[in-house]
């Protein structure tokens, strides 16, 4: 949808953040706030925020509680190489759908390892690994790609679209902006 469209449908919106490190304060969660603000610029409607662990199951919980009240699921966080970075696994197993190595983002990380003379190891390259059907969002400024996911009619009546962004701060404003809020 692009700006107007949103704006004028009133689109309902559920933002999630996903980490162990938001709920115990170790880093305090401006994503919300910020997203919020953005959200309301746009003519979008905000019913929910969450904050999850790093947990799968909690992740996938609250994607479909999303996907049940809300058109539009903003996350944040969860995309990098570390064993507790499970958003991208769990936003396929919430839409019921499996996970397919993209091979330009794939080589993107072959590249930008590359250039610092670094070996590209798995846990890296799992960073190429979308849910089926997703859309990329481009990151131009770090290593983990975002990427848009429409929820199937079956798990979402409104079909409900997430948009999984980084949760570096610079690298999820700049996908929200350039890569989210056009649609």
């Amino acid at each position: 949808m692009s700006q107007p469209e949103l704006a004028m449908s009133r689109v309902r919106a559920h933002l999630l953040t996903i980490g162990d490190e938001l709920l115990s304060g170790d880093i305090v969660d401006r994503h919300k706030a910020w997203l919020g603000q953005r959200c309301r610029a746009l003519g979008i409607e905000v019913v929910r925020a969450t904050t999850v662990r790093d947990r799968e199951d909690e992740i996938i919980a609250a994607m479909r509680a999303a996907a049940a009240e809300a058109e539009l699921c903003l996350v944040s966080g969860g995309l990098g190489p570390t064993t507790d970075d499970l958003t991208t696994i769990a936003a396929a197993k919430a839409a019921g759908v499996g996970l397919a190595r993209r091979p330009e983002l794939a080589e993107r990380l072959e590249a930008f390892f590359a250039s610092r003379g670094r070996a590209l190891v798995e846990a890296n390259l799992r960073q190429a690994d979308l849910p089926e059907g997703a859309e990329i969002l481009d990151n131009p400024i770090g290593t983990a790609a975002g990427f848009a996911l429409e929820f199937p009619p079956a798990l979402s009546p409104s079909r409900c679209l997430l948009c999984s962004m980084p949760g570096v701060p610079r690298e999820l404003h700049k996908m929200m902006r350039e890569q989210v809020e056009p649609r």
